[in-house]
């Protein structure tokens, strides 16, 4: 089986939209605007690709009776975009048709709730959530558990391939409510040439990260040596103080559902949060968003730093990158030389609505012919997708740190039905911490208060 290498590569054209490159063809992005998202880039472009030199095996679906309209909604992520255009192929009007559409993060989720929470038929049929959107949206009832439809369809859509630990990561409450499609690690990216320099292997440890960056600050190699996602908007901010509450042997809740995260574990990670803030990473880091931090570091802004592994082929793009060729990559480095990694596994996955109105088996169908073997082995040219085979298959030198971090037990948010609103205490006053303007201590006291009031205000305790 052929496998699609794709190198991504944006610029502006003329016309003032995006040109895409693939390999030495180009296709011009017809609306127009100017997209400051790589990742976004990344996606049109192996759609683009894809349509033009690609020849997919056809889709199996046999269209329904009656006339069916099948709405998929997914954010802009390396990968995920590209299956819902495959599952769009299975379009056969009249009867059946099938229409992909990319929104926003923040915007899917904003119209997603106000679908799947109507008490009529939801406008989306299959839907691309992260991890937390699913807890939160199956714990309210709002998905469709696919237990029955997995057993129906588990030998001939070869679902074996995947990972019992992968489709654990999409149980929730002993049900599957979600297609796992792709996974992600947080992963250090460093540049080899840089640490060569001053004679610094690749930290392991925080402590060896926090050692290096101040060594490099001092020594002049970047006036902001690291990068880390803390920022105030996606959530940012509190995965990566999961990320060391986990490396650090802590948990954000106790046995029955109270706030752990504010005792000595969760003080000591965020003290660390606010120690590296102050001693490494530029001022406005609260307000960067992933593809700012990627840019810094392509332009050698930024020497270190702690990323999602899908934004790795990014920084070696000759066409945008000055430092191509001159990163490396490991998992994230631990709290210690014997903890896992603090950086998160994350799965971003396909679900359906349990108020959809369309037959379920027609759209487990749909899902499952877009994410088939051979359209996993296409998106790895651009992501870590859930089927060992079909990521080895496609040979990428930059998914075996994130599988390491995996191994070494790498994990992500709690799957409660009320994280959530932990993640949102901790993100208004965890912020208020790594700012100054309040202590680490404090802090994490009032996230717990907020947390506890929510938790009764959202009907888990009495």
């Amino acid at each position: 089986m052929p496998v699609v290498a794709v190198r991504v590569a944006i610029h502006d054209s003329e016309s003032g939209g995006v040109r895409l490159d693939c390999g030495d063809r180009a296709v011009i992005d017809p609306r127009g605007t100017r997209q400051s998202s790589a990742v976004l880039a990344a996606t049109l472009l192996l759609s683009a690709c894809g349509h033009q030199t690609v020849d997919y095996a056809a889709c199996h679906v046999v269209a329904p009776a009656h006339a069916t309209r099948v709405n998929i909604i997914s954010y802009p992520s390396p990968g995920m975009p590209f299956f819902g255009e495959q599952m769009a192929k299975c379009s056969s009007p009249p009867l059946l048709q099938i229409r992909h559409q990319m929104l926003p993060y923040e915007e899917l989720a904003s119209q997603s709730t106000i679908s799947l929470s109507s008490h009529g038929v939801s406008r989306y049929h299959v839907i691309h959530v992260s991890d937390n959107l699913l807890v939160e949206w199956s714990s309210k009832g709002w998905l469709a558990p696919l237990d029955e439809l997995l057993a129906r369809y588990w030998t001939e859509y070869r679902l074996d391939e995947i990972p019992e630990a992968v489709w654990n990561a999409v149980r929730v409450n002993g049900h599957v409510y979600a297609v796992p499609a792709l996974q992600n690690t947080e992963n250090l990216y460093y540049r080899k040439d840089v640490l060569a320099k001053y004679g610094l292997d690749v930290p392991r440890t925080f402590d060896e990260l926090e050692h290096t960056c101040r060594l490099l600050k001092e020594k002049g190699a970047a006036e902001y040596p690291l990068v880390m996602m803390y920022s105030k908007s996606s959530e940012h901010f509190s995965l990566n103080f999961h990320d060391l509450l986990h490396s650090m042997g802590g948990r954000w809740f106790n046995d029955d559902g109270t706030p752990a995260f504010n005792d000595k574990a969760g003080q000591a990670a965020l003290t660390r949060m606010v120690v590296l803030y102050h001693a490494c990473m530029h001022p406005d880091t609260v307000n960067f968003t992933p593809e700012d931090a990627i840019i810094g570091l392509q332009q050698g802004q930024f020497v270190i730093g702690v990323m999602w592994m899908n934004a790795e082929p990014q920084v070696d793009d000759a066409s945008a990158s000055k430092y191509a060729g001159r990163f490396g990559f490991a998992p994230a480095p631990a709290a210690c030389s014997s903890c896992p990694p603090a950086g998160a596994w994350a799965i971003d996955s396909w679900v359906i609505p349990a108020n959809s109105g369309v037959d379920r088996d027609l759209l487990f169908r749909i899902v499952m012919e877009g994410m088939k073997a051979a359209n996993q082995v296409k998106a790895s040219a651009l992501t870590l997708v859930t089927r060992p085979a079909a990521a080895r298959a496609a040979a990428s030198p930059y998914w075996a740190p994130g599988l390491a971090a995996i191994d070494r037990g790498a994990m992500a948010l709690p799957r409660k039905p009320y994280t959530y609103l932990a993640v949102n205490a901790l993100e208004r006053y965890g912020m208020e911490a790594l700012l100054g303007r309040m202590s680490v201590n404090e802090a994490l006291n009032r996230a717990a208060e907020q947390f506890s009031r929510s938790m009764h205000d959202e009907g888990f305790t009495k």
